[in-house]
């Protein structure tokens, strides 16, 4: 099986790795290169003392810190600098993917080729390449891996931040290994409105024109809705919903919608207000014949880890919110926990993170 090969004297193996089994590539660490086809990623200083051998290869070879490699030196000219935003080109789409043509502002000290007409230039910085391709080898001018094991600190965005010293990789791996790495079947996200009483208006919101756009554009809506208001719905409103379950759905968002209710951390409390949201949720179901997804969206985007345990321990799937980030944060995630498809804990609902419609990157590294 093709596969992405690491050099056991790679400072950054184990970090690669981590990488690699985030992306569900296959991966092997080795002492030597194998003549297997495959990918791989090695340092500067490894490419210079196996250049000759790979060159005569059939592997697609990546190379970070090539400042440490007398031959690229000569050929790219790396210089370093204080960075400020990336542009990723659209010279290899096939690489590059939905992040084609984006811009990221992010701040680090890197490496920029002065010396990259021969190649393509697949991210760039001020205009000067920052990660490029010809054939089979790629050149990226970050010096490090990002560990994606380290703890979190509050508020960190990981592709984002650490921009350089991530998102070249996966670009290669993926590219690289393409079907072998975990693919999505498609790519397809879900509108999620809170609060809306399902009234014929709510708001800016008049539900039998907003599901004639849902159905033109091919788009679905979640509503959260607030188990308080269990006897307030209306009839023929609630009817679009039970005749348009691919368009329309409801979810719980709270339980009496009071300011932080779910950040509390007392067990007690939360399992309380866990259950009787879904008591109130049943009573809807059973006066208006509509079935909730058991899915907790977190009012004021507010909770406590306590909060996720009560979800789990009430039966619910899973929890969505803004922030991935509970009221009692104490660097309980790993940078990996931010990059993956939900936060999971033990005995706990996942968390899943939801964007608001501002920032076209934060959706496309999420699709990518």
């Amino acid at each position: 099986m093709q596969r992405l090969y690491l050099l056991e004297s790679d400072p950054n193996a184990a970090r690669l790795a981590a990488i690699a089994d985030l992306l569900g590539a296959p991966h092997e660490r080795v002492r030597e290169i194998p003549s297997t086809p495959g990918a791989v990623i090695l340092c500067g200083r490894d490419f210079e003392a196996l250049q000759d051998a790979l060159a005569a290869s059939p592997h697609a070879v990546l190379v970070y810190d090539p400042e440490h490699s007398p031959a690229l030196v000569a050929e790219l000219k790396p210089v370093g600098r204080g960075v400020a935003s990336f542009s990723i080109g659209r010279t290899r789409p096939d690489v590059t993917a939905v992040l084609s043509g984006l811009t990221v502002e992010t701040a680090i000290d890197c490496l920029v080729f002065a010396n990259a007409a021969s190649t393509d230039t697949l991210i760039s910085e001020g205009g000067a390449p920052f990660f490029v391709a010809k054939d089979r080898l790629f050149v990226v001018g970050a010096r490090e891996v990002l560990d994606i094991g380290q703890r979190a600190p509050l508020g960190a965005e990981p592709a984002r931040d650490h921009f350089a010293e991530l998102i070249p990789f996966v670009m290669f791996i993926k590219w690289a290994l393409g079907d072998r790495c975990w693919r999505a079947a498609e790519a397809c996200a879900s509108i999620v409105i809170d609060d809306p009483l399902l009234r014929p208006r709510y708001g800016c919101i008049e539900f039998d024109s907003f599901l004639a756009w849902l159905c033109e554009d091919e788009l679905a809506a979640t509503f959260a809705f607030i188990p308080w208001n269990h006897a307030r719905s209306n009839p023929k409103t609630v009817a679009l919903f039970r005749e348009n379950p691919d368009r329309l759905s409801i979810c719980v968002h709270g339980c009496d919608h009071t300011k932080g209710e779910f950040s509390v951390t007392d067990p007690a409390r939360l399992d309380a207000l866990s259950q009787t949201a879904l008591a109130r949720m049943a009573k809807h179901e059973e006066r208006f014949g509509l079935r909730d997804d058991r899915v907790m969206v977190f009012p004021q985007g507010k909770f406590s880890m306590e909060a996720l345990a009560a979800l789990h321990r009430s039966g619910y799937t899973a929890a969505v919110n803004t922030s991935p980030f509970p009221t009692d944060y104490a660097g309980q995630f790993a940078v990996r926990d931010l990059l993956d498809l939900a936060i999971t804990r033990p005995n706990a609902a996942p968390l899943f993170r939801r964007r608001y419609p501002t920032d076209l990157f934060a959706f496309a590294t999420d699709l990518f």
